[in-house]
């Protein structure tokens, strides 16, 4: 019994919490995720396809939020990020500060005068 390959290559995909589009480990590479890293700003108190809706990184503006009826020109480009792999590294930098903060004063470099 073997799995078509149209429901292996599904169960192998990814959604990127970057550009919401669906991906395979594969296949992401350094510019397969075209997003915006910052926050929105938006007028209105339900997000909805009338919105005006800006991305505070570069001042690009969309009109509509479901269904978007304009969308702004991405302004970043990288690898394409899974929840998963965004929530092992705010692990590990907390695991790192955690360290840093148990470490005495002079093991980091700092010293009193």
């Amino acid at each position: 019994f073997s799995m078509p390959a149209q429901m292996e290559r599904l169960m192998n995909t990814i959604r990127c919490i970057r550009c919401t589009q669906l991906y395979r480990e594969d296949e992401n590479h350094d510019e397969a995720c075209a997003y915006h890293p910052g926050p929105t700003q938006t007028g209105l108190r339900n997000q909805n396809h009338l919105d005006r809706v800006q991305y505070l990184c570069c001042g690009a503006v969309q009109i509509g939020f479901q269904p978007i009826l304009l969308a702004a020109e991405p302004c970043k480009v990288g690898r394409h990020v899974s929840q998963e792999e965004k929530t092992k590294q705010l692990e590990e930098k907390k695991a790192q500060r955690a360290t840093m903060q148990n470490e005495p004063a002079n093991s980091r470099g700092r010293t009193r005068r």
